[in-house]
């Protein structure tokens, strides 16, 4: 239960889960999001903590994993198991050779399925009752690969009212991070990997500083890739961009105060089947340029923000961002927040328990 989006969309719904269940949380690791959770959730964790290269850790991680999980996976066979992600494709595993009724929600698009398995997407496709999909693009992959009956559509949630401009907060980080007044900041949040393209992010902040002093930009978020890290780095001194582009790095209970630095937001990714940073930015009402890259077309419907597709996505990004900055495009922060809102916890909740209840009960 990090702060990742398929682990903020489960927390969302769990805190607002029907009454009517008895829930348990199995989680690999403690995360920063357990203790947040209602109490009425229960909380099991197969892990202590994440291996290390220390003897008795790596002892410990093989004694549970070979012993210890798969006899408290026995004991929860009675239940139905809601495995969020087919990233869990041995909890998925697990649950077939037990015979455990259950239901997977996807977030995931081709590049996650490429790293399986013929027999593993075949038992992501056909053993779950039901799936839970998190955008059409998503759903429209799954029938691809030829799931044919019981898959809902349900577009991932989130608590709008905690992501608001706060113009003290604002201005006090802007100065904490030296960015100045008349510094017009583009934020990219996301882990530091191939698939968001930080590359990509380099090469904008490279030609839209090129034609607009003012421009800054910063990037929210860590990764585990040194390689593309220091990659990254490499690309930045090339380019002389060393103080016009801020890295964050994790930063845990700090991302609001961070993201709400941005006077614009631009998503480099290359595959999102949906993108719930987008709605964040949404909310904060400022300048959304996105790359075409799945279902964040379904947030943006052509009409919240800037969408790019074609070859030149640097140029073409970069232009449009351009545009917002000396107001040859303007955005609507009001129309922007109500379609933000549309995703709202609370307007989403009751369609959730209603697609739960209709299969318990069937």
């Amino acid at each position: 239960m990090q702060r990742t989006g398929s682990e903020v969309v489960l927390f969302n719904l769990l805190c607002h889960i029907s009454p009517r269940w008895d829930v348990t949380l199995v989680c690999m690791f403690p995360g920063e999001l357990d203790e947040l959770l209602p109490k009425s959730v229960k909380q099991i964790f197969l892990f202590r903590s994440k291996p290390t290269r220390n003897f008795f850790s790596r002892i410990e991680h093989f004694i549970r994993r070979k012993y210890l999980i798969p006899s408290l996976l026995r004991k929860l066979s009675s239940s139905v198991w809601y495995i969020n992600t087919i990233a869990l494709d041995s909890i998925l595993l697990a649950a077939e050779q037990l015979h455990v009724t259950c239901i997977l929600h996807t977030y995931e698009l081709e590049q996650m399925y490429a790293h399986l398995s013929p027999e593993k997407i075949k038992r992501i496709i056909e053993y779950p009752e039901l799936i839970i999909s998190n955008a059409e693009i998503t759903t429209a992959l799954l029938k691809s690969y030829g799931r044919k009956k019981d898959i809902v559509n349900f577009y991932p949630t989130l608590d709008t009212s905690l992501i608001k401009r706060d113009v003290t907060a604002y201005q006090q980080k802007r100065t904490e991070l030296g960015i100045e007044k008349e510094e017009f900041l583009w934020v990219m949040s996301g882990t530091i990997d191939s698939n968001k393209d930080p590359l990509l992010f380099i090469e904008i902040a490279s030609i839209l500083k090129g034609k607009c002093k003012q421009a800054r930009f910063m990037w929210i978020g860590g990764g585990k890739d040194e390689k593309l890290k220091e990659l990254c780095m490499r690309k930045v001194a090339e380019a002389g961009l060393e103080k016009s582009i801020i890295w964050t790095g994790h930063v845990a209970k700090e991302y609001k105060a961070y993201f709400n630095c941005a006077d614009g937001f631009v998503l480099t990714s290359k595959i999102e089947s949906f993108s719930l940073v987008t709605l964040e930015a949404l909310l904060l009402g400022v300048p959304v340029v996105a790359n075409d890259c799945g279902g964040v077309a379904e947030i943006l419907q052509g009409t919240y923000g800037s969408l790019v597709g074609g070859d030149n996505r640097a140029m073409d990004l970069t232009s449009e961002m351009e545009k917002y900055m000396d107001k040859t495009l303007l955005n609507d922060p009001l129309k922007q927040r109500q379609r933000a809102e549309t995703f709202d916890i609370k307007n989403t909740a009751p369609s959730w328990n209603r697609i739960l209840e209709k299969f318990f009960d069937q």
